[in-house]
């Protein structure tokens, strides 16, 4: 069964609390795969894509992979922050911090068993890290921070690139 990409994600750095929300209306859209039909929203260069409007007839939805029949690969979600804040699309990378007692690298076990490996670990801080999903199944992925959080005891959240908003040249 396909996950769903949530609504809302929440980056909470203990003294501030972002909400961001999903955009249906925009996809982040790998260059190559631009029409000359697409309304280019903002350049995501980071992530070597563009942020478009979609519309209903057009194949790049911001799902999974695996959820696409057509040959064009499905674009990224893009969330907003706010009603009305700046844009940004999850890079695939979720970022887990435990109590400093417990190492990520102890934890591996755990995350294969939901999908997912570590990216990243650092040496300085033993008990934080990346981690990935097995695949590049973005809904997936997302789908799964309140399950590492309770499995791990840990804090979760998404590596998000934000990317301002701006008319762009539709040279391309």
């Amino acid at each position: 069964m396909k996950s769903k990409l949530p609504k809302n994600l929440i980056i909470d750095s203990g003294r501030h609390k972002t909400e961001y929300r999903l955009e249906p209306e925009l996809v982040g859209k790998p260059r190559e795969k631009l029409s000359p039909d697409d309304e280019i929203v903002a350049d995501a260069r980071q992530l070597d894509c563009v942020v478009v409007r979609h519309h209903e007839d057009e194949g790049a939805k911001p799902e999974s992979p695996a959820a696409s029949n057509d040959k064009a690969a499905p674009g990224r979600p893009v969330y907003r922050m706010g009603r009305h804040g700046s844009i940004a699309i999850p890079t695939g990378r979720l970022f887990v911090r435990m109590d400093p007692a417990v190492r990520l690298a102890d934890q591996a076990e755990n995350l294969k068993e939901s999908g997912l490996h570590i990216d990243k670990s650092y040496d300085w801080a033993p008990n934080a890290g990346w981690v990935r999903g097995d695949s590049d199944d973005f809904s997936d992925v997302l789908s799964k921070i309140d399950l590492i959080s309770d499995r791990l005891k840990a804090h979760v959240e998404p590596e998000l690139i934000s990317i301002a908003e701006r008319k762009l040249d539709t040279a391309r």
